[in-house]
């Protein structure tokens, strides 16, 4: 391949993990107005747990049923320890007063916290689990991923428009005291949120490693994909699932292109300006709406 060619095929499918753990901020922060930095932890959480369920079923089970069967703990392992923490950590504070910051600073001491502990269980690197042996080349993932993460923005997306459950969301987004007016439990419904988003976590977890298939380490919550699919958010506009999308194929597409050419040392370089800028030019990002201030 070509210095182009291979920066096109890297950059659209790391933009579609971008985008995919974009999906995850950006619906928290849709519904509670907040940024969850523990996002990254919770995808280490899916990884370990499906490469844990892996080892565990290898050689007793066939391929796609221990592909099937890992996926789903993983799910299921991330959206249990996210509701605990939602509940124990995130929801006294929502309800104590209407303080961002609390909740923000709250959320990067979780983040900590999981890597912490779950450091002093495993710090080596270890190989992911090779759940997917028909995906020989980067264009084959490229288009595996591609795929999964469309299909997520479509379910997501038909999930907000058509479903009552989505209405409800989207009406508590809008105005929570109003919602709960009409009827709406507004912490069941943040609780569905966070669920979700720990979906989106662990769907997260299977496309970073089939994609970065050489090592995983759960300092890769923080270093990995922690700050850089935040930043998507940020620049697609967070709060918007497009935008989301929109923001993780822009900053995927820069970093590997910056790779591509020989630029890697000016990667970091190279996604913050462009968040800087976006945040100069259009603070509410690039597909996002700015919001008025309700007096």
């Amino acid at each position: 391949m070509s210095q182009f060619t291979t920066g096109l095929v890297n950059g659209v499918s790391i933009g579609a993990v971008f985008a995919l753990i974009a999906l995850g901020y950006t619906m928290i922060y849709g519904i509670v107005k907040m940024i969850n930095f523990a996002h990254g932890e919770f995808i280490v959480v899916g990884g370990f747990t499906m490469y844990g369920m892996n080892k565990l079923l290898v050689s007793k089970v066939p391929l796609w049923a221990n592909a099937t069967i890992s996926i789903i703990t993983a799910i299921v392992a991330c959206v249990v320890v996210v509701l605990i923490t939602e509940r124990l950590a995130y929801r006294p504070l929502r309800k104590r007063d209407n303080n961002r910051i609390n909740p923000l600073i709250t959320a990067i001491g979780v983040s900590y916290i999981l890597y912490g502990i779950f450091n002093l269980i495993q710090s080596s690197q270890l190989k992911p689990p090779a759940f997917f042996p028909f995906l020989e080349t980067r264009v084959d993932k490229m288009i595996f991923l591609l795929a999964v993460t469309t299909l997520c923005l479509v379910l997501l997306t038909l999930f907000y428009q058509k479903t009552k459950l989505g209405i409800a969301t989207r009406a508590v987004s809008e105005n929570a005291d109003a919602a709960k007016l009409m009827g709406i439990n507004n912490d069941f419904t943040i609780a569905l949120t966070f669920a979700l988003a720990a979906i989106m976590a662990a769907i997260s977890a299977l496309l970073f490693y089939t994609y970065n298939d050489t090592g995983m380490k759960f300092s890769d919550g923080t270093l990995l994909i922690g700050l850089i699919p935040f930043a998507a958010a940020v620049v697609g506009g967070i709060g918007s699932l497009p935008g989301a999308v929109v923001g993780g194929f822009i900053i995927g597409m820069v970093q590997e292109m910056a790779a591509a050419f020989g630029l890697s040392k000016w990667q970091v370089l190279f996604i913050y300006g462009i968040l800087v800028l976006v945040l100069l030019l259009k603070p509410s990002g690039i597909v996002g709406r700015k919001e008025g201030e309700k007096v």
